[in-house]
């Protein structure tokens, strides 16, 4: 495959599940203390306004809607400064960071965000700015949207010549989960994890630059990790969040490994997650299993995962063959090519409805796509990193195969989408 990874799949006309970003519901980073402003057409506004309004976040974000005559005189960039002016006159509390949202429109206007960033830092001195693409014609790119967006996140973190005994999760979309063992163990051994979604202040947040070590939970955050060496001087891991018990032991080990210290005995956290397997292959009886990346990421190594468990993986949904796996990808296809690995977002999907009979899909998309009977519709609104993870998807697993889905009523929580 080498390098050209995202050309695994035919390119083809696409197929956009209408409910499909119901999956991110309540799954978005936010910086603390800050404020979005959605600059481009009022048509692309839309979906996000109703997005904001359903997260109750409505106070967060502002539009700032431009016009033909804008852009076709060239001022869409002027407005902009005067447009903040305004904002700022109308918000209760002053924000400590801006956040720009541009959409696929600018791409096309060519924006110098360089001046522009500089010319609002001039006048806004006391506010840092920073820009993010909303630009779905990018998606292909080496460098996508949301990796950059995770890098211009981090970027106003103030460089900190103190180093603490923390360490930073860079990628998780939602908060660690309070369920999790991997919180116990590192505040066992004197250490603390931070995460962005767990900040309340722009202070506490900014503290995150005084970490001793980042660890990058998931491919898209390689990018930020990386900037972040390079300009607040925070070595990174690459620890992604696996549902492979191997994988999850030396992912410990090198954490542990980094902050040199002996690592705590983990056996019984394991120990216990092998038996909530083996309950849980039992209780499956040999259903079929169809993974999309709607739910868990990463599903290509998902499907090995639960393969060697002894689950009967069938199918796995994916668009974007990630550079993380690529491994389990040539082995499922050397060793496993009755697991058929097709692209999600083809038209010809929608063909494969019930194909595959009674299934069990791991993600709404590839549920609603064949509409299955049993669908782990989606993971409770936290990150179970480690050990419990395993156990919190074996849970969803049992409780998807004794529930038929309802989508009916998936789909009226999602109208508005």
């Amino acid at each position: 495959m080498g390098s050209d990874l995202e050309k695994y799949f035919e390119e083809s006309l696409q197929y956009y599940n209408p409910s499909a970003s119901l999956v991110e519901e309540k799954a978005k980073t936010l910086i603390p203390e800050s404020h979005e402003l959605h600059v481009g057409p009022s048509a692309c506004a839309r979906r996000l306004s109703i997005g904001a309004y359903r997260r109750h976040d409505e106070d967060h974000i502002t539009n700032l809607y431009i016009t033909e005559e804008d852009i076709v005189s060239g001022s869409y960039e002027d407005i902009i400064p005067d447009a903040i002016e305004e904002l700022l006159e109308l918000l209760e509390k002053r924000p400590r960071v801006i956040i720009l949202y541009v959409t696929c429109i600018d791409d096309l206007l060519g924006t110098d965000h360089e001046a522009l960033l500089m010319l609002l830092k001039q006048r806004f001195s006391n506010i840092k700015f920073i820009t993010c693409h909303i630009d779905p014609i990018a998606i292909d790119r080496s460098i996508k949207p949301g990796m950059k967006m995770q890098e211009q996140f981090y970027s106003v973190l103030d460089k900190s010549d103190c180093r603490e005994k923390s360490i930073n999760l860079i990628g998780n979309k939602l908060q660690l989960s309070n369920k999790s063992e991997f919180r116990n163990i590192i505040n066992s051994v004197g250490w603390e994890l931070k995460e962005m979604n767990s900040c309340k202040t722009f202070d506490e947040f900014n503290d995150m630059g005084k970490s001793s070590l980042n660890l990058v939970v998931a491919p898209f955050a390689k990018l930020a990790a990386e900037s972040m060496k390079r300009d607040l001087d925070i070595p990174f891991l690459m620890t992604f969040s696996s549902y492979d018990l191997d994988t999850i032991e030396e992912n410990y080990k090198k954490i542990f490994k980094a902050i040199e210290i002996e690592m705590p005995v983990l056996s019984d956290y394991r120990n216990r997650t092998v038996k909530k397997i083996k309950q849980t292959v039992e209780h499956l009886k040999n259903m079929p299993l169809v993974i999309d990346s709607s739910v868990i990421g990463r599903s290509i190594p998902l499907a090995r995962a639960l393969d060697k468990y002894g689950f009967n993986v069938k199918l796995v949904f994916d668009g974007t063959i990630l550079f993380s796996d690529v491994e389990d990808l040539e082995w499922l296809k050397e060793n496993r090519p009755d697991i058929k690995i097709a692209d999600g977002r083809n038209f010809n999907m929608m063909n494969m409805k019930n194909s595959l009979g009674d299934c069990l899909c791991i993600g709404f998309s590839s549920g609603y796509t064949l509409e299955a009977k049993h669908v782990v519709e989606r993971l409770p609104s936290c990150f179970a990193f480690g050990y419990y993870g395993v156990e919190l998807l074996m849970d969803r697993m049992i409780q998807a195969y004794d529930t038929v889905a309802d989508y009916e009523k998936i789909q009226e929580q999602s109208e508005a989408w």
